[in-house]
């Protein structure tokens, strides 16, 4: 083959090779140069692995598969498939809108809440938390619209999916 070499461009080894051989082998050059040139043949020969040859000999349109053969007979390497490893995600604590607190464990948990709506948002927060703010703001800020207040005594699942 050409002696492919990484340092110097397609174009340079095909110029040099054609300088010293004679005009009875420019075909040949040709299509040497062709193969180097094809980006799929320069990944195989940096992975070197049986799988990328293989798949090599089906996708190119002209291939070399006398030198294809001869590289699949001398990898032992395989490609490797390494299945994803992934974080377990953090339970974030159902808190208060309005204090730091815990409102409940967890979403299927029975409990005593607010929910303070109006058209632009839904508060849920403790019954003591949500009356204090009812008194100070009784209408929204952004859409001026007075808030609905509602007293639940249930899971915020069965109220959040309605």
């Amino acid at each position: 083959m050409l002696k492919y070499n990484f340092n110097e461009s397609n174009l340079d080894i095909y110029r040099n090779y054609l300088k010293n051989i004679d005009g009875k082998d420019n075909k040949d050059i040709d299509l040497e140069y062709m193969i180097i040139s094809d980006p799929q043949f320069l990944t195989c020969i940096k992975n070197n692995c049986v799988e990328s040859w293989k798949y090599l000999k089906k996708s190119m349109k002209i291939p070399p598969t006398l030198l294809i053969d001869s590289f699949i007979s001398k990898t032992n390497k395989h490609i490797d498939l390494i299945q994803p490893t992934y974080q377990r995600r953090k339970k974030n604590k159902i808190h208060c809108y309005f204090c730091p607190e815990k409102l409940c464990d967890n979403m299927e948990d029975k409990i005593k809440f607010l929910e303070i709506k109006c058209n632009c948002n839904k508060i849920y927060t403790h019954i003591k938390c949500g009356n204090d703010f009812i008194l100070k703001n009784a209408q929204c800020d952004v859409c001026k619209e007075y808030y609905d207040v509602n007293q639940y005594c249930s899971s915020l699942r069965s109220i959040l999916i309605m």
